[in-house]
């Protein structure tokens, strides 16, 4: 595939037949035609055009500037001359043959007279080679009529000598320069679609992250992961703009799950622990101060339920005496017939949780996020090699063993994609800061992803990949 970077070939290969040339025409019309789509591909047209000039008149140099605004940004036969910028308003030649939209065709660079354009002897300085006979046409899209930019021939070569370009030769540049207009414009307005349409999946991916202030840029950092490793796995173009799409959008589905669930900080609500603290404050009034042990232990029993609501993780002995404070059963206020539980059953269940915040039904709510990503996403007619983000997106909490969800897809069930953005998804949880936890170190989400692949959850070779590019 042509580099982007270098198109002067040792040995100038000289049209021998029309036939030859005929073919070589058409040929790149039909590599340019099919190529706008992929990474590049702006660059690989031009590349070709530059090609096919300089084969179809045997000149030694091409260059293409491609239009932007008011300009001209130049991408040519010598890296030395890339990404030049011209104004359209220049005096140079290529400006103004976009200007008037006529072809100039010149058989010494050096001499001229009573132009209405000069030429750029610096070109010359920039690339150390004498630039002689010259020949530039604008590439004007037929069907639109809009300029896309120039084509710009230079030193035609015949038996060892500079020429002149002949009649011949803009004939067969006007060919080619009216098919790579076309090219060259569907291959910007590709470009431009692509970036709205990044634009759009970014917006909404930080819509949808900044609900909880805590998973702020998650959805972005999955992104930049999964694409990172699917490059790394040799992924084609459009399989590595897919895995970025869907690990952006992989989140969607949240925008169904309660706001009180998806931002739950503890195990009790802020709310639940005022009742339970206004509770033993009661319960302590009751008490005669006479009983002292009995009031100190109401302190220490509320100061432990306090920690273990906002803790992470809880020990057997922090559960065991948590069933302890329960099965105290109530205090009894004998004037207003009042009783004040030290637990009551739901807050008993709820703090017994013994990692993280959730209760089942919360985590079945919040799982159900991946289900409604599907559901939305099934919804958008993406482009045909942009199929699969519903899939990649949906699938990311799908384990090997079964053991995911919503479907509970096995093995080869899982596309790649969503291998990918669940290793991706996985890390970032874990090393990111949570209000009921510290974020994990690299070395401790190594060892917790290792485990899910030894455990038969998690992509081997996806892992290794992740590990060797990610992981420090």
């Amino acid at each position: 595939m042509w580099s982007g970077k270098q198109y002067k070939t040792s040995v100038i290969v000289m049209p021998t037949d029309e036939g030859r040339i005929l073919q070589k025409i058409v040929q790149t019309g039909i590599e340019i035609s099919s190529i706008s789509s992929e990474k590049d591909g702006l660059r690989v047209i031009q590349g070709n055009i530059i090609d096919a000039a300089k084969f179809v008149t045997g000149a030694e140099y091409a260059s293409v500037y491609i239009k932007e605004g008011n300009s001209l940004r130049i991408i040519s036969t010598d890296s030395s001359l890339e990404d030049m910028i011209f104004l359209l308003d220049g005096e140079g030649i290529a400006p103004y043959v976009a200007r008037t939209r006529t072809i100039v065709n010149e058989p010494d660079l050096h001499v001229l007279e009573e132009r209405e354009y000069k030429y750029r002897v610096e070109l010359e300085e920039k690339t150390r080679r004498r630039l002689d006979s010259m020949i530039a046409l604008p590439m004007i899209n037929p069907g639109r009529e809009g300029i896309v930019g120039v084509l710009q021939v230079m030193n035609k070569r015949k038996d060892g000598n500079t020429v002149p370009f002949d009649d011949q030769d803009i004939e067969l540049l006007k060919y080619l320069t009216s098919q790579g207009a076309v090219a060259i414009e569907n291959a910007v307005l590709h470009r431009e679609n692509g970036r709205f349409l990044e634009n759009i999946v970014r917006c909404l991916a930080s819509a949808i992250d900044s609900r909880d202030p805590y998973t702020s840029g998650h959805s972005a950092r999955v992104g930049n992961i999964s694409t990172r490793i699917a490059e790394e796995m040799n992924q084609c173009n459009d399989y590595v703009k897919m895995v970025g799409i869907a690990a952006l959008l992989h989140d969607i589905g949240k925008i169904g799950v309660r706001e009180n669930v998806l931002m739950k900080e503890s195990r009790l609500s802020g709310k639940d622990m005022d009742v339970l603290a206004l509770r033993y404050r009661l319960m302590e009034e009751l008490m005669d101060r006479s009983q002292v042990g009995i009031i100190t232990q109401l302190k220490e029993d509320l100061s432990f339920l306090l920690r273990m609501n906002g803790s992470w993780e809880h020990t057997d002995i922090d559960n065991t005496r948590l069933r302890k404070i329960f099965e105290k059963g109530v205090v009894r206020d004998d004037i207003y017939g009042q009783s004040y539980p030290y637990l009551t059953h739901d807050e008993y269940m709820i703090l017994s949780i013994k990692e993280g915040n959730l209760t089942p039904a919360e985590r079945a709510e919040i799982q159900k996020h991946a289900l409604y990503t599907s559901r939305i996403l099934r919804e958008i007619e993406f482009p045909t090699h942009l199929q699969d983000i519903q899939h990649f997106a949906a699938y990311h909490h799908e384990r090997l063993d079964g053991s995911g969800y919503p479907f509970a897809l096995k093995g080869n069930e899982i596309p790649l994609g969503a291998r990918i953005i669940g290793m991706a998804d996985v890390y970032d949880a874990v090393t990111s800061i949570r209000p009921y936890r510290k974020p994990f170190s690299s070395e401790d989400a190594r060892r917790i992803l290792r485990k899910d692949v030894e455990d038969g959850r998690l992509d081997s070779d996806v892992y290794n990949t992740f590990e060797r590019i990610i992981l420090p």
